[in-house]
Formats: C-alpha cells, sequence, structure tokens
C-alpha cells in the first residue's frame, strides 16, 4: 500500500531458474490484472509475452502494455541497450552509486566487506562522472590494483558479456 499512498504505482520483479514458472506466472498476473481493469506494463526480455501481445492488439483483453526489448532474432535492439544502466539510471547520483553496487553485488554474489569498501570510491567516481557507465566501472574493477576487486570484475564480466546484460551497459 506504500506506492499506492505516495501516488506511485507498485512494482513487481518475478525472478526465478529457468522452468520455475516465471513466464505462466507473469500471464496469469496479467490476465487477473486485465480481468480487474487495472494496467500492466511488462517488459519481455525472452519474448515469452508475444500470445499476450496479440491479445491486447486484437483487444482482446484491457489495459496491457508488452515492451518487448528484443528483436525476431532474439536480440537486445540496439535503441534498448543501457536502458537499465544502474550508473545512471536516476537522477540522484546516491541512489545510483547504492543501485550499482547492489546490481553488482547481485550479479557476483555476495559481496566481501573489504570489496565493498574498495569498489565504492570506484562506482562513486563514475556516476559522477560525465559520463557514468556500467560497462566503464567493470573497466577499473578489472584494472583495479587489489585482487579481490580484480575478481569482482572478472565474475561481472562474464555476466556482462551475456546477450541479456545489454540492457544493463551501453558504450558512451
Amino acid at each position: 500500500h506504500f506506492p499506492i499512498s505516495k501516488n506511485r504505482p507498485p512494482v513487481t520483479l518475478i525472478t526465478g531458474g529457468p522452468g520455475a514458472g516465471k513466464s505462466f506466472f507473469g500471464l496469469t498476473l496479467a490476465a487477473q490484472a486485465s480481468i480487474m481493469n487495472k494496467t500492466n506494463l511488462i517488459i519481455d526480455i525472452k519474448g515469452d509475452f508475444i500470445v499476450l501481445k496479440s491479445l491486447a492488439n486484437n483487444n482482446s483483453i484491457n489495459k496491457v502494455q508488452i515492451w518487448s526489448i528484443i528483436n525476431e532474432d532474439r536480440k537486445i535492439m540496439e535503441e534498448n541497450t543501457g536502458m537499465l544502466d544502474p550508473t545512471s539510471f536516476s537522477s540522484d547520483l546516491n541512489f545510483n552509486v547504492v543501485l550499482t553496487k547492489q546490481i553488482i553485488g547481485d550479479i557476483v554474489g555476495k559481496l566481501l566487506p573489504e570489496q565493498e569498501t574498495a569498489i565504492t570510491p570506484i562506482i562513486k567516481d563514475i556516476v559522477e562522472s560525465e559520463q557514468p557507465s556500467l560497462l566503464r566501472v567493470l573497466q577499473k574493477l578489472l584494472s583495479a590494483r587489489e585482487e579481490s576487486v580484480r575478481a569482482v570484475g572478472m565474475n561481472l564480466e562474464i555476466y556482462l558479456n551475456m546477450e541479456i546484460a545489454k540492457i544493463l551497459t551501453v558504450n558512451k
């Protein structure tokens, strides 16, 4: 109820491993919300909601907007690269520092206290720069003197080389 009281829409993120039922659950939520005449915005990164999009386009269901960020070849469309880059996500620079640190921790796993202490100023410098980007954070992590920081960078690099990670990165 907090988002409603602050006049901000609630947000739901569904996560889970392959075959866990995320798409089915998302489709069920969207269908129920449509029946209740609630607006849905779905960012479809794999093309799982194409059926739902066709129903919305035919006016078979209400208030569903599907934002497919991939093309027919299942590649991230160029205009969507970097759309969720945490280093420039908000106008609040402190928020972007915290968000970037959280995203890195979510990707590479729990950061050790010394790693978190070492990467915070790196992230802060990049977030406050003229051209913030998660790729620039990665470059700095990989070139750090501390081995534990470079290890964070190497683990992050593996993920950021995946196609889906293009929503987090853009060459600026």
